[in-house]
């Protein structure tokens, strides 16, 4: 006797295999037959007119925090995700020492736009160390696996401090990192995630840490990551969509890690059609000759929500809206709005961001990327 038998729904078994009407039989937490499952069932449940679907993992996540206080991590649940990786883009809360902790939690309420106030009501600080945060998260009954990156920015941040938002990391630091990188990855860590995106900016607009960082210290950090025998670089790249130059470098750092590389992500440019082709030629000759390089992908359009009192780290990025950023009350802010030079120089900076080839880009120290992917909804706290 079957412990489940799930009865007549419609079978998407991830496997590439088309949909197919069919039983699923479960026993001991396991599927054990797919098709027509006869016989009793200590319990069953007519599916007819449902998916029954493996899991779904989202490997771009921002829950580092919430998943401190909400063990299902909501609203990914809701929606079929059963396992989620954290740490993306480099921001993650370990390791953090005492001094730094909201620093690193400001970094999250001005990139990933969550609430600071509901943040801090959140955390229950239990760790310093990235070994002490996994410890801490496998205490909890989760309701979803999770699987945790090494964030670039947070490493920056425990060994440089303030410096990490300001310099190149000299020499010892960079092999200080690489020795919280080993450690991290003996404690169970799924890789190293960073970015360089023009668009992460934290606190008063100042790039995120890991945008200080050169190429050379992102080959050592993987470097480090890959003596371990696994893990993955997940990295948002600097321009967007990805340039040749960029790309060209992690199908070099892919083969010469021997380790998997996600870059975030292939989203829609609108009124530019075919984009990405270049994107996809590059990355199909790579993958032949065994650089194993993979763009995310997002499964609907991107919505961004933010408010003005919390910032838009988009909108930080350009420096025409800086000067609304850095005016001294809300009726000098209300007066630039209003003033319709100001209004039309931002528009002109929006577009000619969007229209920019890749070097005026860098020049700007600005980008086409989309706005970073928001977490205000997931990220907000209930009583």
């Amino acid at each position: 006797m079957l412990d489940l038998v799930l009865r007549g729904g419609r079978v998407c078994d991830g496997s590439g295999a088309p949909a197919r009407d069919a039983d699923v039989g479960i026993d001991a937490g396991r599927v054990v037959a797919v098709g027509r499952v006869d016989g009793a069932a200590r319990r069953t449940l007519d599916v007819r007119g449902l998916i029954v679907a493996p899991g779904f993992v989202d490997v771009h996540t921002h829950y580092d925090a919430q998943v401190t206080w909400d063990r299902l991590c909501t609203p990914s649940c809701w929606h079929g995700v059963t396992s989620v990786v954290i740490g993306n883009c480099g921001f993650a809360l370990a390791p953090c020492r005492p001094s730094d902790r909201e620093r690193l939690l400001r970094m999250l309420e001005h990139v990933e736009g969550m609430p600071f106030e509901s943040l801090c009501a959140g955390i229950a600080w239990e760790w310093e160390s990235f070994a002490e945060y996994v410890r801490a998260l496998g205490a909890r009954p989760l309701g979803v696996n999770v699987g945790a990156l090494l964030g670039h920015s947070a490493l920056r941040a425990y060994v440089m401090g303030d410096d990490a938002y300001a310099r190149a990391a000299q020499a010892s630091e960079v092999e200080a990192m690489a020795a919280l990188v080993r450690e991290g990855m003996a404690a169970g860590a799924l890789g190293l995630a960073t970015s360089r995106s023009p668009a992460h900016v934290g606190e008063g607009g100042r790039p995120v840490p890991s945008r200080q960082a050169g190429r050379a210290e992102v080959d050592a950090l993987v470097g480090a990551m890959a003596e371990s025998g696994r893990g993955v670089l997940e990295i948002t790249p600097e321009t967007f969509p990805v340039s040749a130059d960029e790309l060209a470098w992690l199908q070099g750092l892919a083969r010469a890690s021997r380790r998997p590389v996600s870059f975030s992500a292939i989203l829609d440019v609108p009124g530019r059609r075919g984009a990405w082709e270049a994107v996809y030629a590059q990355l199909r000759a790579g993958l032949a000759a065994g650089a194993a390089v993979y763009p995310q992908v997002s499964c609907r359009p991107m919505r961004f929500d933010f408010d003005l009192a919390t910032g838009c780290a988009s909108l930080d990025a350009m420096p025409c809206w800086r000067r609304w950023r850095a005016a001294p009350t809300d009726a000098a802010r209300l007066a630039l709005v209003a003033d319709a030079e100001f209004r039309a120089a931002l528009k002109a900076e929006a577009l000619g961001r969007a229209e920019a080839p890749a070097s005026r880009r860098r020049s700007m120290r600005s980008s086409s990327s989309p706005p970073p992917r928001s977490c205000a909804r997931a990220s907000r706290c209930s009583s």
